[in-house]
């Protein structure tokens, strides 16, 4: 880390640490969560967050233990909203943020396999995310729909 960043793994971000991580979803093209969610109110959440010696958040990551334990993903966490601002792009911080979350909300509640969703297109984020550890699952597809000229993320 740059000298002066520093980082944390966030369970109940306060109002100003939330903004910060829902304004860099936003900025980067990521759908980000709601506050509920990020919270942990509706399931538990973990977000991760790398803070510029600025203060500013330079990059962020969230896992959600979000499926109930005797369905088919009982055991898995979920993946997302990873975003690394666009000034502070190409210095590895996404995989730091995704490694960092994936690691302490291991710890936190003991998850199997982690679950991440990417864009066929969006081969950085493919790259960063097989960098942490995960691959592609056959057998495994998530289908969306939004209105024509929509995308729920990059």
């Amino acid at each position: 880390m740059p000298e002066g960043w520093r980082f944390e793994v966030l369970t109940c971000p306060n109002s100003v640490e939330l903004e910060a991580i829902q304004a860099l979803n936003i900025a980067t093209g990521v759908a980000p969560l709601s506050g509920p969610y990020i919270r942990g109110e509706v399931v538990p959440s973990y977000t991760s967050a790398i803070w510029a010696s600025d203060g500013t958040l330079a990059a962020t990551s969230n896992v959600t233990a979000r499926y109930h334990p005797r369905s088919r993903f009982g055991g898995h966490v979920f993946n997302g909203s990873t975003s690394a601002a666009l000034d502070h792009r190409g210095l590895g911080l996404g995989k730091m943020a995704t490694a960092l979350v994936l690691i302490e909300s291991q710890r936190a509640v003991g998850w199997e396999r982690a679950l991440a969703q990417v864009a066929p297109d969006n081969i950085p984020s493919r790259r960063m995310i097989e960098s942490c550890g995960m691959s592609r699952a056959e057998g495994v597809a998530t289908f969306g729909v939004s209105p024509r000229g929509t995308s729920f993320t990059r």
